[in-house]
């Protein structure tokens, strides 16, 4: 009776650790679509968060944010920026582009900065330079607080967190 429990021990971590595994979180993988929006073979991982935003013309207002990962391009995510949590990104206007300096906290109450950049035309937000902490905290599933402003039009802040919990999982699903 007693090899009983633990053969029904056994198996149960088993199936538990094979679900855990699968877990996503937050994270959803998707497929790009053509122009006919016939799937692609294109893929790309994607988690969403809600925050608030503030300009001149606003205080506290609903946002809307995503971070993406491209199958083919791993090591270069990108943000969008839904303000008043519509469907419609914020795009650059500058020539020069947009620069926004990212305050970033992690649960441990680490802090480090993440700059990001809006090209001219553009909808994604790119990281301009090494990411290193950012790239840790991602990696280590962690829960982390974002305080973006932009740099020439300091009014404009931006305030999200994102729960990076099962990243591990989602990448390994989005290589396969």
């Amino acid at each position: 009776m007693k090899y009983f429990f633990l053969i029904i021990l056994l198996i149960s971590s088993f199936l538990l650790s094979s679900v855990n595994a699968n877990e996503l979180g937050n994270w959803k993988i998707g497929t790009f679509v053509d122009e006919f929006g016939d799937d692609t073979s294109d893929t790309y991982m994607i988690i969403k968060s809600k925050g608030y935003f503030s300009n001149t013309a606003t205080e506290n207002s609903p946002l809307n944010v995503s971070l993406m990962i491209e199958k083919k391009w791993l090591n270069e995510p990108y943000f969008r920026f839904y303000e008043y949590a519509g469907n419609n990104p914020i795009k650059g206007y500058y020539s020069s582009g947009h620069l926004y300096n990212c305050k970033i906290k992690n649960s441990k109450d680490e802090i480090s900065s993440l700059p990001l950049r809006l090209s001219d035309g553009s909808s994604i937000l790119t990281i301009d330079t090494d990411y290193h902490n950012f790239n840790n905290w991602l990696s280590a599933g962690e829960k982390v607080k974002f305080y973006c402003y932009d740099f020439k039009r300091e009014t404009d802040e931006y305030k999200f967190v994102f729960d990076f919990k099962n990243y591990q999982n989602a990448l390994t699903q989005l290589k396969n």
